[in-house]
């Protein structure tokens, strides 16, 4: 449920190291100028020598020497005479630096240690790794105390409770790449439930040591260009980076009633995992982000609408960049909304990466401006073809926004935990969240994703469900109301009798429900007739009878298919081009080209090519889990089928520009896929609405005798698929059919 005011957190204090910048300031210098930071690996940190090679797949070798570095040196030589000499050659680096910039953001928050003493004050630190620990393995300094509690992960929080006289809750939290997202997350908490007046929230990230770049050079993560380009057709990865920052966080309650300075508020804020929604542990999910960004927007009860900028995680990869931008266009890309990336100027500083953005944006509500995306010469099509309304402003802009300008920020951890918070600037006028009216009690349905009480709607009968852009599936949305109780209800999967009386009582209610069914009776038993039961199907049912196989598609689905070689060549010289480009600059798209192209029967024309480049697109999005949006949709129901092995690659590229209509393979391949017991994909027909169809005839000699292994001539089988398994026989009651009707979720 959307926070109280008094939930609302407001951030009173900020500082920060970042690479060729010592202050907040000096960054925006950086970010105004339109520079990047990124050099090879400076000597202080490891010898080139024996550390690179150009071949990705060498031993021990990395094939990416870049950094985004910050003065290591030269703060050493500044801040390292605070602190006990005994420390210098042991102590994690990171710990010093973060005692550092915390006395500065205490600082700029008019606030001390003394002023403090009498508060709890918790300490909340984003952290992922301790390369310095791996240097003091290799070290010839003798082991202490020291060299351990020195590189514990645990201290890098501890320590600054220790050193300003802290007594709230102290942790270091490692969530990987959104670690200082989960430390603001855990800030929260302890400022709103446990008690805490004021919050530190900290991160460190610096690259000390070079095993991270061997495994993450192996993986194909860093680039080898030497930029961060995120959302450009360059982007070959990201450039690691250094940073050191801290907010004081405390709530806006408090800071109102103290007379602190408001820099920002933090409107609401969410945490979520991708569960198993990817494909494996370090795969970003596009359903996962669109759940938290949701999530973000319901607990700052604010509209996307409310959003005129997005600070992503944007990290320059090829695979991250286009699913962030298919999520974030899904929630806010039904407005002009302006989209960066701090990683394009400092690269990617990882476990303090989204204290760095929150900085970034802080900055522009302080300068009234959004600094551009310059990296960005050309767009990659993949990010190109799903912005929507968003917009990557390639130079620096005036940021207005009324009634007052509020920004969403992304940062999502390499392990799946991802995080999202909304940061508006606060004015004198800003009003407190608005209290919804109360829904009365019962049940709702919804036809999005949203939460109550927006975009809420009654269920109304015969009333059909959108699909879901994203997704591809049916949205059935259900919620509880009791008093101000909401309660989100899981999907019916258990599986409801609609007897025969019922049906023909009320045939529309197969309409109504839009649901798969199988039904299986002998037709000199019922008065409804194999014509009759078949138009109360949902379009894309398939009928298997002993006259052999028949289809029921939509009109649209057929002529699409019909018309595939009109419409590759439809697509425009540009898009051509841009594939192309594409096939430069991005591996696994250049080898899926090469596949199809292979497989073409004969001399490549300009069909033939457009199929290749359109089948290497559908290829792609079905492997990271994109919606076309330029490329005909019948191929991402080709895509399905090939993925199902209803026939081969090799197969539909011999099928294509035949005289006979390709549909007509297609039902013949589904014909024989049924009869042979496999598996039928449950969402290869999109159009489900109501409307003219095709009957399709198929292939012949699929009886319900083969398909059933029963003798009886006259039996009648019609099924449909779900979940792709056929569902079970129904049993067949006295003289009444028994019809089971499933939800899908």
């Amino acid at each position: 449920m959307p926070a109280n005011v008094t939930d609302k957190l407001a951030i009173i204090g900020y500082a920060g190291i970042f690479p060729q910048a010592d202050s907040p300031e000096a960054l925006w210098d950086l970010l105004c100028a339109e520079k990047d930071t990124f050099t090879e690996i400076p000597p202080d940190r490891w010898p080139l020598a024996d550390f690179y090679s150009e071949d990705r797949f060498a031993r021990n070798k990395s094939s990416a020497k870049w950094m985004a570095a910050i003065d290591l040196p030269g703060a050493k030589q500044a801040i390292w005479p605070e602190f006990p000499a005994t420390e210098h050659a042991t102590v994690d680096p990171q710990q010093l630096l973060l005692l550092h910039v915390t006395g500065q953001t205490l600082a700029h928050a008019g606030l001390s240690a003394s002023a403090l003493a009498e508060k709890r004050v918790s300490v909340s630190v984003g952290c992922m790794d301790s390369e310095n620990m791996h240097n003091q393995l290799l070290s010839d300094l003798p082991v202490g105390p020291g060299t351990v509690f020195g590189n514990y992960q645990a201290l890098l929080a501890n320590r600054i409770s220790q050193h300003f006289g802290f007594t709230g809750e102290s942790k270091a939290i490692n969530t990987a790449c959104s670690a200082s997202f989960m430390a603001l997350s855990d800030a929260r908490a302890q400022l709103v439930k446990n008690g805490a007046d004021y919050a530190i929230v900290a991160a460190a990230n610096l690259n000390l040591h070079p095993l991270k770049y061997y495994a993450f050079a192996k993986a194909g993560m860093l680039s080898r260009s030497g930029s961060c380009t995120p959302f450009a057709i360059t982007a070959d990865g990201y450039v690691p980076g250094d940073c050191i920052a801290a907010l004081c966080v405390t709530t806006l309650e408090r800071a109102l009633k103290e007379h602190h300075p408001v820099h920002a508020v933090i409107e609401g804020m969410a945490g979520n995992h991708n569960g198993n929604r990817a494909v494996s542990p370090t795969a970003p999910s596009v359903a996962a982000q669109i759940e938290l960004l949701n999530l973000a927007l319901a607990d700052a009860d604010l509209p996307a609408q409310a959003v005129s900028y997005l600070e992503a995680h944007g990290t320059g990869t090829s695979l991250g960049d286009p699913l962030e931008i298919e999520a974030l266009a899904h929630v806010y890309g039904h407005h002009p909304c302006q989209v960066g990336s701090v990683k394009g100027v400092i690269g990617h500083t990882e476990a303090a990466a989204g204290l760095a953005a929150i900085i970034k944006t802080l900055l522009m509500f302080r300068f009234n401006a959004i600094p551009g995306n310059h990296w960005v010469k050309t767009l990659n099509p993949l990010v190109a073809e799903r912005l929507a309304q968003l917009q990557i402003a390639r130079q620096r802009q005036a940021w207005t926004a009324v009634p007052r300008r509020i920004a969403g920020i992304s940062s999502f951890g390499s392990g799946g935990a991802n995080g999202h918070i909304i940061l508006g600037e606060w004015r004198a006028s800003s009003r407190p969240a608005i209290a919804t009216e109360p829904l009365p009690a019962g049940f709702y349905l919804c036809e999005d994703n949203s939460s109550p009480p927006r975009n809420l709607t009654s269920w109304l009968a015969g009333k059909p469900w959108r699909p879901d852009p994203v997704q591809g599936s049916f949205c059935r949305s259900a919620f509880w109301v009791s008093e101000r109780q909401t309660e989100r209800l899981r999907p019916v999967t258990t599986l409801p009798l609609l007897s025969e009386a019922s049906l023909n009582n009320s045939p529309h209610v197969l309409n109504l429900l839009l649901c798969p069914i199988g039904v299986v009776a002998a037709t000199e038993r019922y008065a409804l007739s194999s014509a009759d039961l078949l138009s109360l199907l949902p379009v894309g049912s398939l009928q298997l009878a002993p006259q052999g196989a028949m289809a029921k598609l939509p009109t649209a689905f057929v002529q699409a298919l019909a018309s595939l070689p009109e419409s590759l060549a439809a697509l425009s010289p540009a898009w051509l081009i841009q594939a192309k480009e594409l096939e430069r600059y991005q591996f696994t798209f250049k080898l899926l080209v090469a596949k199809w192209k292979k497989h073409m029967p004969r001399e490549p024309d300009a069909i033939n090519e457009r199929l290749a480049y359109a089948m290497a697109y559908s290829d792609l999005y079905d492997k990271w889990s994109l919606q076309p949006k330029i490329i005909p949709a019948s191929l991402g129901v080709i895509r399905k089928l090939l993925n199902a092995t209803l026939f081969q690659e090799r197969q539909f590229a011999a099928w294509f520009g035949q005289e006979e209509l390709i549909v007509n393979k297609i039902v013949c391949a589904l014909a024989e896929a049924i009869a042979a017991g496999k598996a039928v994909p449950t969402d290869i027909f999109d159009g489900r609405e109501p409307g003219t169809v095709v009957y399709c005839a198929g292939a012949a000699g699929y009886d319900a005798e083969t398909l059933n292994k029963e003798p009886d001539p006259d039996l009648l089988v019609i099924r449909s698929w779900i979940g792709k398994k056929l569902l079970p026989d129904p049993v067949i009651k006295n003289s009444g059919l028994t019809l089971p009707i499933c939800f899908s979720d």
